[in-house]
């Protein structure tokens, strides 16, 4: 039989360098199993997965006693049982694949069709086919294909498979929809994280006792020695308990297995955001005046962070530079958390010494400017996966025919024009099979635990915080999400611009080869250091949502919308799309929705490759990231206000002819770009400026006018002041990086 199992709840730890770190835990799989032995195994799997749970819980609960220079853990392991029981929720089902049928597949046919239609509607009458009995291609396959006489085809078992996991697929929705539980009666303090459970104690007469007063409590102690592992005035339940610590087990118990020194890392939004200012740094560390400078504005005292994976790596050979940069972010937070202090004479002296820093920190020829204070986040999720993993969409699938050698097919493409039934076989949609689910899940696990990180902390200053399967999320500094949002996307899939990434990275003004030899995409592959990747193939796409935020802002907000923009490239995008939200710190926001690339409506029928991607600087990631450079480089920011000054007022391709619409507006574009045009050292260098104007304003024009014909102008006033604001000074430097 086929079983599976879906947990209601779970933790994802933070990634680190080696995948055996990276947060892609999975929480629901599908075996092939002996029919008599399902019960038996999801109830072991059930008992093992809760029974590991109270284990690690206590063993948390444990190590808070222990920082409190407690003897004994109390009442806490009682609760711990009572909070952790039937946790995490695990509903399973399983559904009957018979193999031994022999001959015609009438029987196992017939009773697995009546078992589909316990769960159609009550509305479906007798002569509706439920699920995959309703498809073409079990109306081609259940019978037999003959060939000048020959058995051609001959149905076996084994094209039930999809039908069995619909009807496998139908039932454990249904087992998880009846939530069975027992009541847990609590009469204490609830949890702080929560609210739901009574918080850990090792002496219950505490439970009653206002938060604040209970200052011998294991959370009050712990707070005062350890408060990464505790937050003043927080208490938590068993579950909360175990959130909390999780990260910290996990480091004890890799180091102390594989005897290699691990450290929990998080990297704070406020890092994140001095990301640009700091590889700029970086980039000027070679001189000694630079380092003599920070040292003197950089105390030793000052509390090192960690910083994004590839900083640390340019500066692995350099450890006395690499803790001097760690210094920057952690002497800047101390000195902001002096600003709130109550006493004003210490408050003021804070902010002075903030002011100094700041302006010591701009003074650098290399910079020139404030540092960065917004950072990004970035949220992905694999499109129409539901119906990837069942194989319901035909559009998903590919024929029959496909999957043949060049020659096999070319000898029964002769036969075929006097053979309909041959054909029809020919043209049918390959169903699922346990092969397909495996590659499925074999595709995935190699982007979310190899090659999404590898864009995120190695070709970008960023951190990944999950990746499981097809859902992403990151945090980025600003300069690098246009770039990440666009080579992630291409590694979801597996497919690159018909002209490679050649032209991705001269944008980026990376070297082709710092990256281009690690990293090649081609035919639904990837070949990263010489190991190659089969990904979900040019049919799959995804959408993705970002977010540009202070990092002041609160959490909270900044997810809330981070989830709205994923929501807005599903919905108003139309799916395989990108859509950033800009938070500003005076309360406006911006907001710019595209399709990924033009010239192919969202549910095109027919391979992708006959529809490959433009080339990356036509397409809209590659013209917003041309459109930010000449803002930054070229041109003068006040083009883009005197622009969106009268771009709302143009009439539209309805009320004037479409292509006298887009000569009107290329050519007002090119005119305005042009007065704010900077003047450039010689007169090869103007000439080539106003040549790349000239490109900007033409592909900014096509690509708006074949996204939104009916409007193009509105599409250029929604990525335009996005362009803008990534543009400003503290995100881009002279040279356009």
């Amino acid at each position: 039989g086929l079983a599976s199992t879906a947990g209601g709840d779970e933790t994802h730890p933070r990634s680190d360098g080696h995948p055996l770190f990276a947060a892609t835990l999975p929480n629901r799989f599908v075996a092939i199993v002996p029919e008599d032995e399902v019960a038996e195994l999801a109830t072991k799997i059930t008992e093992d997965v809760r029974d590991w749970i109270r284990k690690k819980c206590v063993q948390a609960w444990n190590l808070l006693v222990e920082e409190a220079g407690l003897t004994c853990g109390g009442a806490g392991e009682t609760q711990i049982e009572e909070q952790l029981r039937g946790f995490p929720e695990v509903t399973w089902a399983s559904a009957t694949w018979d193999l031994s049928a022999e001959g015609a597949l009438g029987r196992p046919a017939a009773e697995l069709e009546q078992s589909l239609r316990h769960f159609s509607p009550q509305s479906a009458g007798p002569e509706h086919r439920p699920g995959f009995f309703a498809t073409a291609t079990w109306s081609t396959l259940e019978h037999d294909v003959e060939v000048q006489g020959q058995q051609f085809f001959a149905p076996n078992p084994g094209i039930l498979y999809p039908g069995v996991y619909d009807l496998l697929d139908r039932a454990a929705s249904a087992a998880k929809t009846l939530r069975v539980f027992d009541g847990l009666p609590q009469k204490g303090g609830r949890c702080t994280l929560c609210g739901e459970r009574e918080w850990l104690t090792a002496d219950r007469a505490m439970l009653s006792t206002p938060r604040g007063q209970d200052t011998r409590s294991v959370w009050a102690l712990v707070s005062e020695r350890r408060p990464d592992l505790s937050r003043r005035c927080e208490r938590l339940c068993a579950p909360c308990t175990l959130k909390r610590l999780w990260p910290t087990l996990f480091v004890e118990e890799v180091s102390g297995e594989t005897e290699i020194g691990l450290k929990r890392y998080v990297i704070s939004t406020h890092t994140m955001a001095l990301a640009p200012t700091l590889d700029s740094l970086v980039n000027a560390m070679k001189e000694p005046q630079t380092r003599e400078r920070l040292r003197k504005i950089i105390p030793d005292k000052a509390t090192p962070v960690a910083l994004p994976a590839r900083i640390v790596h340019d500066l692995r050979d350099d450890p006395e530079m690499l803790t001097l940069v760690r210094r920057i972010p952690g002497h800047l937070d101390d000195l902001a958390d002096r600003q709130r202090s109550p006493d004003r004479d210490d408050a003021e002296l804070a902010r002075s010494e903030h002011d100094r820093v700041v302006l010591a920190i701009k003074s650098f020829p290399v910079l020139g400017r404030c540092p960065e204070a917004y950072y990004s986040l970035m949220l992905m999720d694999g499109d129409r996966m539901g119906r990837w993993v069942s194989g319901t969409d035909e559009k998903l699938l590919t024929p029959v025919e496909d999957h043949w050698h060049r020659t096999v097919r070319e000898a029964v493409e002769k036969l075929a024009p006097g053979n309909e039934q041959l054909g029809e076989f020919m043209r049918a949609r390959v169903a699922g099979s346990p092969a397909r689910h495996a590659a499925i899940s074999a595709a995935l696990n190699g982007f979310s635990s190899h090659l999404a990180r590898y864009v995120v902390e190695e070709v970008f200053k960023g951190k990944m915080l999950y990746c499981g399967g097809d859902d992403l999320m990151a945090m980025l500094s600003v300069d690098d999400l246009v770039g990440a949002m666009f080579l992630t996307r291409c590694l979801y899939s597996g497919v690159a611009p018909f002209d490679g990434l050649d032209r991705f990275w001269s944008l980026l003004n990376r070297p082709p080869e710092d990256d281009a030899r690690k990293l090649q995409i081609d035919g639904d592959h990837v070949l990263l250091r010489g190991r190659l990747f089969r990904l979900m193939g040019a049919r799959a796409t995804a959408s993705i949502g970002a977010v540009i935020a202070h990092h002041q802002a609160p959490l909270g907000r900044v997810l809330r919308e981070l989830r709205a923009a994923e929501r807005r490239a599903k919905g108003e995008g139309g799916r395989n799309a990108l859509s950033i939200c800009v938070i500003k710190r005076s309360g406006g926001a911006l907001f710019f929705t595209s399709p990924w690339y033009p010239d192919r409506p969202a549910d095109t029928e027919g391979p992708f490759a006959e529809t490959p991607w433009p080339r990356f600087d036509t397409t809209p990631p590659g013209v917003l990231l041309r459109l930010t450079q000449a803002l930054a480089c070229d041109l003068s920011r006040r083009a883009a206000y005197h622009i969106l000054s009268w771009i709302g007022s143009l009439p539209t391709p309805e009320q004037l002819d479409s292509d006298a619409h887009r000569m009107m507006l290329e050519a007002t574009l090119r005119q305005q770009l042009s007065r704010q045009r900077k003047k450039g050292a010689n007169e090869s260098e103007n000439v080539a400026l106003s040549d790349r104007v000239r490109a900007l304003a033409r592909d900014l024009v096509d690509l708006a006018a074949t996204m939104r014909p009916r409007d193009p102008g509105r599409y250029i006033e929604e990525m335009l002041p996005i362009a803008e604001f990534m543009a400003r000074e503290g995100r881009f430097d002279k040279e356009g990086q």
